[in-house]
């Protein structure tokens, strides 16, 4: 029961970094974007 609660949070812990890495690449995408347009 312990390991999958390890699992648990593994999982949960990858789609954070998931997550936050999808809104950072936008957020560079965007920049780039503005300074092509700019």
């Amino acid at each position: 029961m312990i390991e999958l609660g390890i699992a648990k949070s593994k999982n949960e812990a990858i789609n954070i970094l998931r997550i936050w890495k999808g809104k950072n690449i936008e957020k560079k995408l965007r920049t780039r974007r503005s300074d092509e347009l700019g």
